[in-house]
């Protein structure tokens, strides 16, 4: 991903860490997490309406961000949201994406965030 960053992309083009680096996260029959490759290219956002977001540091792995969508789907209990998004099934794993904002490098401070989109 870092070399993709420092221009070995379609258009040669160097990307700074402006912007998060937004990954889909798609279940497979193993788990959401098994046997992933990292390929970057764009992506669009999923075309839902709203989203729910939970902040996180470190550096993002499967147990993370795994720890952190079931953080995020736990503190939607007894919320307001918990009627709108769970009991009417509009939420669900295949509807999950993490968003890092920090280089590769840096060790301290880091931002992640763990996304679950839904109508």
């Amino acid at each position: 991903l870092y070399s993709y960053f420092q221009g070995n992309n379609d258009q040669s083009a160097k990307i700074t860490m402006t912007a998060p680096v937004l990954t889909n996260i798609i279940p497979s029959i193993n788990g959401p997490f098994c046997n992933s490759q990292l390929q970057a290219h764009p992506i669009k956002l999923p075309k839902h309406k709203y989203v729910v977001v939970r902040r996180f540091g470190d550096f993002m792995d499967d147990n993370s961000i795994s720890t952190q969508a079931s953080a995020l789907k736990k503190s939607l209990k007894n919320s307001t949201w918990e009627s709108a998004i769970i009991f009417n099934n509009k939420i669900s794993d295949d509807h999950l994406s993490v968003a890092g904002y920090n280089s590769p490098f840096q060790n301290e401070n880091r931002i992640n965030e763990v996304l679950l989109w839904f109508d």
